[in-house]
């Protein structure tokens, strides 16, 4: 017995979604990890595949969508919202045990930024300084919500 056809379903390529740089890299890799260059459908960025998301619904969306992406995107963060989070899923993307190619250049990449720091000190300590000093909202705001209760 033969499968029925499909239609046109499975043969569009699926979207896949932009995953966030560390900000001194012009990688263009998706989410699931593919460079952009070898995707032959469309690539979105997060707040795109957001608003899709609802538009279509969570089941339409997966017949569309890489999924891969998606589940990705939606528990990693940028590098505006937690710099750390997008550094340690590229350290993690290296691998743990094994040296190779993507270990070496993010090792390359932390000496030359060390040495940087080290060059220009009262610079970073000032930003750093800087950053301290500014209010960060989310904590206020939260506050707030606790007096009112």
């Amino acid at each position: 017995m033969t499968q029925p056809p499909l239609d046109d379903f499975g043969k569009e390529p699926l979207t896949h979604i932009r995953r966030p740089n560390l900000p001194w890299r012009d990688d263009e890799l998706t989410e699931c990890g593919k460079p952009i260059g070898d995707i032959k459908g469309s690539v979105l960025n997060r707040e795109s595949a957001a608003v899709q998301l609802r538009r279509l619904g969570q089941q339409r969306f997966a017949m569309f969508h890489c999924m891969t992406c998606w589940n990705t995107a939606r528990y990693n963060h940028g590098w505006d919202r937690s710099p750390s989070h997008v550094m340690a899923r590229e350290v993690q993307r290296g691998g743990r045990f094994t040296m190779n190619e993507v270990n070496q250049r993010m090792d390359a990449e932390l000496r030359a930024i060390a040495a940087l720091i080290e060059a220009h000190r009262e610079e970073f300590d000032g930003f750093l300084a800087g950053l301290e000093e500014t209010t960060d909202l989310t904590r206020v705001r939260a506050a707030k919500r606790a007096k009112r209760r």
